[in-house]
């Protein structure tokens, strides 16, 4: 091989490490671009995280999950509300529900088929239940969290919840106004460009 081929063959080399180098400098930063553009609201209370986005065309985020966490809040800081089940049933405070009454409305929770072994055999010990976008798990016959989610794993549902005098309830997803109504005002509000918990 004389001089020449070999010279040319070595600034070959840098030319296209330079031109991956921008692909994936420009592929990050269209990322972070579109990443941006899909804000979400998010909504903290103790023991309440909720998300929004703008969903359906609407004017405003709508809150479409929300995770109320029992055993990590204290009692006095628990959100005064009720879940409704079904059009004609009773409502319930979160202090009232039970493995028994849950049951009668929701199937016990069964993993996903694509969750690892492990998680599907934790899963299958635990006392939770699931369906028609509320998830409520047990603990010795403790409600200890309380998943509501009307856009979630791809479809929809149609949770139901309401303030503790039982005279106004909402399904989900809920504006800012309905979701102060029943949770109170947010101790924190940000945006985030994902759904943490």
């Amino acid at each position: 091989m004389n001089a020449k081929l070999r010279y040319k063959k070595v600034l070959e080399i840098p030319s296209r490490l330079a031109a991956a180098f921008w692909q994936v400098v420009i592929f990050l930063g269209l990322s972070q671009f579109f990443l941006g553009c899909a804000q979400v609201t998010r909504f903290e209370t103790p023991g309440v995280v909720a998300h929004a986005e703008q969903l359906d065309g609407s004017d405003e985020p709508l809150y479409y999950s929300i995770a109320i966490d029992i055993y990590k809040a204290q009692k006095s800081e628990l959100p005064d509300i009720r879940l409704k089940f079904d059009d004609n049933g009773s409502s319930f405070a979160l202090s009232e529900l039970t493995p028994s009454i849950v049951s009668r409305y929701l199937p016990p929770f069964e993993a996903p088929p694509q969750w690892p072994k492990s998680w599907k055999e934790k899963a299958a010990k635990e006392d939770a239940y699931e369906g028609a976008g509320y998830y409520i798990k047990f603990e010795q016959g403790q409600a200890v969290f309380v998943g509501l989610c009307s856009h979630c794993a791809g479809g929809r549902a149609s949770p139901v919840v309401g303030n503790k005098e039982d005279t106004h309830f909402y399904t989900l997803p809920l504006t800012e106004r309905q979701m102060t109504e029943i949770f109170g005002p947010p101790r924190k509000r940000s945006k985030a460009n994902e759904v943490y918990y």
